[in-house]
């Protein structure tokens, strides 16, 4: 309450100070002057104060005000109107027409209000709104608060996710906040195990499990709009990532719990108390350390030969290519060893069902894993020893060694506590010449601390930006000349947004539905650089221009489908969902697209397992139609998904 009140004695200061001023020149002016204008001056005042009254009280003013100024909260808004009432001069022709005006309509007379303010917004207010120089700003509810900070710091498998997890289960909300889908579904699942009623939002679904009092969701879909008791923030050292750290940013300064847990490498605990100390809450971080449960050892390489690979192994690898590549070499050299494999393109349901079968290793089960640096954050997996197959990936457009970070965080998935192996872990490296670089990264250790974090700009912002800049033709104009000026303090840097934000403007050209809409679109996660997946999205926002249904544009693929294409159309079925999420009315084909999803999954289940009970079940791929009648899909109107308002904190996750 002390912080909402500060608008306002700053407010009165200023009609002290201005009194004061007022009083000295009437004083100068001798007493015969002050009567003369005494009539004019109290009608003045009158006016504006009945304005005043109106414009704080109006529901209607307060609705356009946040619309304006990219705020969701009343207090806010009305603070802003008064701030206004103190600093704009009013012109005596402005006086007068209001005076017009308020013997006539009040609704005209606020209207007249309302253009004035704007006018002073764009002037005087919206160029701190756009610029990106005090992002945590951005998010008042969370300034308005108290929290407290945990950052349980320490290498992986130390218990860090763990214990944060069991206090915000012993709290009455919560929300985890993780780094990959498939980590999200695990905690939702571990959580609902206990009992404690959890939901599952991702970007393009919700499950709904009980009361909506927890939540597990992705970094980037992390509910900013309800206070909760605790937050737990996964991985924090990803928000100094160069294209996602933005996301681990905006859980960090806008989280409105009074508790928050951050765990990760020690090496970002420098930027955290930066960032803190901007928002005026260092005071209120404690770090807790934590040592790995399970002993780990470097070993001497296989030589490059994996008949010398054993039950438990995981040999991680740094493409895709390579993972099938080194899986049919292991499957040739070891006859009767159970090959699971784990990518980056992979569902999140097709790599749950991967994984699941490799940890019956834990139950004597021959099987080994072959997997790219995604099994890099803390899924629970049964791993005796990790081997790298190389030190160095494709990345930024050229081979760069793995930074010891990588390694370190890669090979520390071996021997987990609770799970087969936990004894020991094991890391070595699959040809001699790499060995030496791994036993060097867990010698020296992480390596450089991380300074700053990254920022994108908000949707608010970029809505903004355009209001200044109403000479410009497009969003793709607009978006280029954002990426051209922004600026940011030291602490922070700005993500990549040339690489998915840029193309996806430049593919709305010439489409004419409103620039927040489009705003909103430039954030779907689309990475299909193909020239059929850009044929069927520019389709998509077609039909979406129009206001007319958007079909999902393809059919159920068959049985005997290659995984390349499966792939595909996989990541069209997700980005199908997550623009139904955000425009209902339009692609209203969710059900449909949903039923597609599933069928995918099937067969890639059924690709990857080999199980020719699996195949039966997938042996046709049905109709269009079948798929329809089957999802029983109603009018996007009627399903729980859709009535957003209505799902409290679910429905606030779902918007963010």
């Amino acid at each position: 309450m002390l912080i909402r009140a500060v608008p306002r004695v700053v407010a009165r200061l200023v009609q002290s100070r201005r009194g004061y001023q007022v009083g000295h020149v009437r004083n100068r002016l001798g007493g015969g002057v002050e009567s003369k204008f005494a009539g004019a001056s109290q009608q003045r005042d009158t006016v504006l104060t009945e304005l005043r009254t109106l414009a704080t009280r109006s529901s209607s003013v307060r609705a356009e005000i946040k619309a304006l100024i990219c705020e969701s909260q009343d207090d806010i808004v009305v603070n802003k109107v008064e701030y206004f009432f103190d600093t704009h001069i009013f012109t005596e022709k402005e006086v007068d027409h209001f005076r017009s005006l308020s013997e006539t309509s009040t609704d005209a007379l606020l209207e007249e209000f309302y253009r004035i303010f704007a006018d002073w917004f764009y002037r005087h207010e919206a160029p701190r709104y756009s610029d990106m120089h005090r992002p945590w700003e951005w998010y008042p509810k969370a300034r308005y608060m108290r929290r407290r900070f945990y950052f349980h710091a320490g290498p992986t498998n130390s218990g860090k996710t763990h214990d944060s997890l069991e206090r915000m289960m012993k709290a009455r909300s919560g929300v985890y906040c993780a780094p990959l889908k498939l980590l999200a579904a695990q905690v939702c699942e571990k959580v609902n195990s206990a009992g404690v009623p959890c939901e599952l939002v991702i970007g393009d679904e919700v499950i709904f499990n009980g009361s909506g009092e927890f939540i597990s969701c992705t970094v980037e879909m992390c509910p900013l709009d309800e206070s909760i008791d605790v937050g737990v923030i996964d991985e924090i050292q990803m928000i100094g990532d160069k294209e996602r750290g933005w996301a681990w940013t905006r859980a960090l300064l806008g989280l409105p719990a009074r508790e928050i847990h951050l765990c990760g490498e020690p090496r970002a605990i420098p930027v955290i108390k930066k960032l803190l100390r901007s928002t005026g809450e260092e005071d209120a971080l404690k770090v807790l350390w934590h040592e790995r449960l399970v002993p780990l050892k470097i070993t001497e390489p296989i030589g490059g030969d994996l008949r010398k690979v054993e039950r438990g192994d995981c040999v991680v690898c740094f493409s895709r290519k390579q993972v099938f590549s080194i899986k049919s070499q292991i499957e040739e050299a070891r006859p009767g060893m159970k090959v699971n494999i784990v990518y980056g393109a992979l569902p999140h349901e097709v790599r749950e069902a991967q994984t699941t079968q490799f940890n019956k290793v834990g139950d004597g089960e021959n099987a080994v894993l072959v997997a790219t640096d995604a099994i890099a954050f803390g899924l629970n997996l049964n791993i005796r020893r990790i081997i790298f197959s190389t030190v160095s990936k494709f990345t930024g457009g050229q081979m760069k060694n793995l930074t010891h970070a990588q390694v370190l965080q890669i090979g520390g998935r071996a021997g987990r506590a609770s799970c087969a192996f936990a004894d020991c872990g094991y890391v070595t490296s699959l040809y001699n010449r790499d060995v030496q670089y791994v036993r060097k990264a867990f010698e020296q250790g992480a390596g450089e601390l991380i300074q700053s974090a990254g920022l994108i700009p908000t949707a608010d912002i970029l809505g903004v930006y355009w209001n200044l800049h109403q000479d410009l033709k497009s969003y793709y104009d607009l978006l280029s000349l954002f990426i051209k000026e922004v600026e940011t303090e030291e602490n922070f840097f700005v993500c990549d947004m040339t690489r998915q934000m840029l193309p996806l403007a430049e593919l709305m050209e010439g489409l004419s539905f409103p620039i927040q809409e489009k705003i909103v679109i430039s954030f779907v996660p689309w990475n299909d650089r193909t020239e059929e997946g850009a044929k069927l999205l520019r389709s998509w926002l077609e039909h979406h221009d129009r206001e007319d249904p958007v079909p999902v544009g393809f059919d159920p693929p068959p049985a005997g489908t290659l995984l390349n294409d499966l792939e595909q159309r996989f990541r069209w079925t997700e980005c199908y969902g997550w623009l139904a999420m955000r425009f209902p009315m339009t692609f209203c084909h969710f059900d449909q697209c949903k039923a597609i999803k599933d069928h995918i999954v099937g067969l890639m289940k059924a690709e990857l397992s080999r199980s020719d009970a699996d195949w039966k079940a997938v042996h046709s791929a049905p109709k269009l139609s079948d798929l329809a009648r089957d999802a029983k899909v109603k009018p996007i109107q009627d399903r729980r998904l859709v009535d957003l308002d209505k799902e409290s904190k679910r429905a606030k996750a779902v918007r963010a």
